[in-house]
């Protein structure tokens, strides 16, 4: 038996780990990708930041995508949106890397 209830349940460690950003369900699909968490860009209107949302797929390990939406910088300027991808096991990386990026604090050179 897996421990939680089974190798697609999300476990609320992993839950936790997202905090106020989590918004995925209960239960996940073998091998379907799923948005999990949002993060707003955070900060003033003209901050840095981007919204990002974080996608994972079960298979029964866990595989996580960020996505890093296009938007104004700090000075109006568009800037292109990017993706980062991971293995499983590094879901507290990929919740406090969101959160960077969301503050302006993580982004593409």
């Amino acid at each position: 038996m897996m421990p939680f209830g089974g190798p697609y349940n999300v476990y609320p460690h992993v839950r936790d780990a997202f905090g106020k950003h989590w918004c995925g369900p209960e239960q996940l699909v073998a091998w379907e990708r799923t948005l999990i968490a949002r993060y707003r860009r955070e900060g003033d209107d003209d901050g840095d930041g981007y919204d990002v949302d974080v996608y994972t797929t079960a298979a029964p390990a866990r595989f996580y995508d960020i996505e890093a939406h296009a938007g104004p910088d700090s000075c109006g300027a568009m800037r292109p949106g990017f993706a980062l991808g991971t293995g499983s096991g590094c879901h507290e990386w990929v919740a406090k890397t969101a959160k960077l990026i969301s503050e302006g604090m993580v982004g593409p050179q």
